[in-house]
């Protein structure tokens, strides 16, 4: 007896888990905040900045010279943001 119960507690908690529909969020708006990114990586730098985003860097590590040692494009438009001297 002891064994139908626990069998039927146990295929219970089971149903009830796989009856619940699953929890999701589908609103990932955030209208209104602007996006600002810091990049640590300047390889990654150099992937924002080349999609455009450069607007919502708003600060890069001190690595970010080799990138712009590879790229002197990159380094102009580090520039023209004010991250580099």
């Amino acid at each position: 007896i002891l064994l139908i119960v626990v069998s039927s507690i146990a295929f219970g908690m089971a149903s009830g888990i796989a009856a619940s529909p699953p929890e999701t969020q589908t609103d990932y708006s955030a209208s209104g905040v602007p996006l600002r990114l810091i990049s640590l990586n300047p390889s990654l730098t150099a992937i924002v900045l080349r999609l455009g985003a450069g607007d919502s860097l708003v600060g890069v590590d001190d690595g970010v010279q080799s990138a712009m040692d590879a790229d002197p494009a990159l380094l102009e438009k580090l520039k023209a943001m004010g991250y580099v001297h």
